[in-house]
């Protein structure tokens, strides 16, 4: 089960939570280029047992690594985690929402 909820009209929140039986993680704030924090919780409070900490997340240049790992993969010949079928796919959608306004009805796109 999730609760979801995305809008651009609402207040910004950085904040992301996911709760499971035998804990929780938390990273707030979440969806930043730095100064991420992410903490664990495990156990129960009926037990008594629970275990809060913080984990450290390296910082990185979010743009350089992407860089360097498309450049690793073009010269050592392997495959980018990020096809370029995923960008196509996203400008498929931005050309649809695009004729959506345009035209004032739904576009759909083929699967």
């Amino acid at each position: 089960m999730a609760h979801c909820d995305c809008s651009f009209g609402s207040a910004e929140t950085r904040y992301y939570r996911v709760t499971g039986t035998k804990g929780s993680l938390e990273l707030n704030p979440a969806f930043s280029y730095h100064g991420l924090k992410l903490r664990v919780k495990t156990g129960s409070p009926d037990k008594g047992d629970v275990k809060d900490s913080e984990m450290p997340i390296e910082q990185v240049n979010h743009f350089a690594a992407e860089m360097d790992h498309f450049s690793e993969c073009l010269l050592e010949g392997g495959q980018p985690r990020t096809p370029g079928e995923m960008g196509l796919a996203d400008l498929r959608i931005i050309a649809a929402l695009t004729e959506s306004i345009e035209t004032g009805k739904p576009v759909s796109l083929k699967a």
